[in-house]
């Protein structure tokens, strides 16, 4: 779980955990309003002039994000899984997502 939270910006899963409790209401759309700022804020905080984002490193952030929802709550919108199933999405996406994102290439 540890390795997952590392490809999320800690901004959104605080955003995410403080929201929690108060968007009950939205019946499980708040990890989706949090899906969308965390995409605002990786395609700013990766965009670079004449080579644009880091399209792999905001794919990875949001596709972290939203195993990581549900390994936590197990729910987003109508999508429910089992603790099982969110437990080996964590340790297979954790193994894979190094691999497709490696950090900034000189070139």
């Amino acid at each position: 779980m540890e390795r997952l939270v590392k490809l999320v910006p800690a901004e959104i899963l605080a955003v995410y955990m403080a929201g929690r409790s108060h968007a009950a209401s939205i019946d499980g759309a708040w990890p989706l309003v949090c899906l969308a700022l965390l995409l605002v804020i990786r395609f700013w905080g990766t965009n670079q002039r004449g080579r644009g984002p880091q399209w792999s490193a905001i794919a990875v952030a949001a596709i972290s994000f939203l195993i990581w929802v549900l390994a936590i709550d197990g729910r987003i919108l109508t999508l429910v899984v089992s603790g099982d199933l969110a437990s080996l999405l964590v340790l297979v996406w954790t193994t894979v997502a190094p691999l497709i994102v490696q950090g900034d290439r000189a070139g």
